[in-house]
């Protein structure tokens, strides 16, 4: 049976490299299409995405299963935008 992403999420917490791997996997492409409709950069997209997951990673400690492993990260990544002020300006894309 597979694990759900919050059991992945606290085995990550617990130290399972591997499940960090599987969700990174999982959730890369479609963090990256989220971003990219923000920035309309794919490059730039690319290097949020992987400043989200670095951010997760370092928060494992603190994860608490209060919601779903998608809605907190996704949390991550708005917090992330806006800290970072992001604007999407369609009329800037490359």
């Amino acid at each position: 049976m597979a694990r759900t992403d919050v059991q992945l999420m606290l085995d990550v917490k617990a130290g399972d490299e591997q499940s960090f791997e599987l969700l990174l996997r999982k959730y890369r492409a479609p963090l990256v299409n989220f971003l990219y409709r923000m920035v309309r950069d794919s490059a730039v997209a690319e290097d949020l995405a992987q400043e989200v997951f670095l951010r997760v990673y370092r928060a494992r400690k603190e994860y608490a299963p209060s919601a779903k492993f998608t809605t907190w990260m996704f949390r991550a990544t708005s917090n992330l935008r806006w800290k970072c002020r992001i604007v999407s300006r369609p009329w800037n894309s490359s």
